[in-house]
């Protein structure tokens, strides 16, 4: 209702933005999210949503240069940090990724996403025993994270052979 009045509300269209994104409409988001910052180039909240719409639809470089311009506004900005140290797992920039996930657990030790970006990485880069260290940190913070699951699953089947792998999977069913 509110676009019909003023269609060029930035906060009605930031959320507009971030409904799209919810729904897995990334073209859609993106252009969006271009009209908020036509108004406000700082708004972060399209920054970042813009970023995590170029990461679904695969334009990691371009989504790492949107997370950069929410870090030259705000250097702690988690989410941007996020998206950032995702993108870069999504390259192949496993130590990068590292250096990103390690700056949003200084602020934040419990945020599940840094966690599983940094356990992803080191999982890629064949360190399996600091892998599970992180897996088992995010089980700790959500006992039913799946991707911490399914990580600690292959460090522990790459480090301590197959046997082990099976014996967690039955213990949790």
């Amino acid at each position: 209702q509110v676009l019909k009045i003023n269609p060029g509300n930035e906060a009605a269209l930031t959320i507009e933005s971030i409904a799209l994104l919810e729904l897995g409409r990334f073209e859609e988001t993106i252009k969006i999210c271009d009209q908020v910052l036509k108004i406000n180039p700082e708004n972060q909240a399209a920054l970042t949503t813009k970023s995590i719409a170029l990461s679904n639809l695969g334009k990691l470089k371009k989504a790492i240069e949107v997370d950069n311009q929410v870090l030259k506004i705000n250097p702690e900005n988690q989410d941007a940090l996020i998206n950032k140290g995702g993108s870069l797992n999504g390259l192949g920039k496993f130590e990068e990724a590292i250096k990103i996930c390690d700056q949003v657990l200084k602020i934040n030790p419990e945020n599940e996403a840094a966690l599983i970006n940094k356990g992803s990485a080191l999982l890629k880069l064949g360190k399996f025993e600091e892998a599970i260290k992180i897996c088992n940190q995010v089980l700790k913070i959500n006992p039913e994270n799946e991707t911490a699951f399914i990580n600690k699953s292959g460090a522990l089947l790459r480090l301590e052979g197959f046997v082990e792998t099976i014996n967690i999977e039955t213990k949790e069913a």
